[in-house]
């Protein structure tokens, strides 16, 4: 079932600037879930949340690609209107006769409340955070983050070790070394989101 809302326009404006702070080369890869219902729509990207003011008109979550936001909020500064209305459904999105195509969007597939770091999280941050996570969901955007985590690790291994070889240390033991602060810094995240 689609969701549908009436949004204003200044706050369809001010949630996609609240999202896209910090995105920087995350932009690709970050989704954005809307979740509608009683009266207000929250859209949540990686670390960052805006709520908005609304009129439901059908309840419901969704998740789109950052970029599809992105090119929505462009979009706004041609509305006339005070108001528009806010539909998504299974491979699409529109604001009032804007409408955007996506095999991506999806609905109901959004990620539990406080399933995320924060937008700029260093890889040790995200290694940690996915340790302590295992077996709860993260969002969609994390994903990028992810993939970049782990060869920023491997790279970084790799790297030092060549360094260190003369020494007699190994890439083994630098893993060693690496996972063991990973894991130490994964203590201190809560291993469930309502922890959180």
């Amino acid at each position: 079932m689609p969701i549908e809302c009436l949004i204003s326009v200044n706050s369809l404006r001010q949630a996609a600037e609240q999202i896209s702070f910090d995105r920087e080369e995350h932009a690709a890869t970050d989704f954005v879930d809307i979740v509608v219902s009683g009266g207000s729509a929250i859209f949540r990207s990686v670390g960052t949340e805006a709520p908005a003011s609304v009129e439901v008109r059908s309840a419901g979550s969704a998740s789109v690609p950052f970029l599809v936001l992105d090119q929505i909020a462009s979009s706004l500064k041609t509305f006339k209107k005070k108001d528009v209305l806010l539909r998504c459904e299974k491979g699409f999105i529109s604001v009032d006769n804007f409408r955007i195509r996506s095999e991506k969007i999806e609905l109901d597939q959004v990620a539990e409340p406080g399933s995320e770091v924060s937008p700029n999280a260093s890889a040790r941050e995200i290694l940690a955070f996915v340790k302590a996570r295992r077996g709860h969901s993260v969002s969609r955007g994390m994903g990028g983050r992810i993939i970049k985590a782990i060869e920023t690790r491997r790279s970084t291994v790799a790297a030092a070790a060549a360094v260190l070889l003369e020494f007699g240390v190994t890439e083994q033991q630098l893993h060693g070394l690496v996972e063991a602060q990973i894991v130490e810094f994964a203590k201190r995240i809560p291993k469930t989101p309502e922890a959180a």
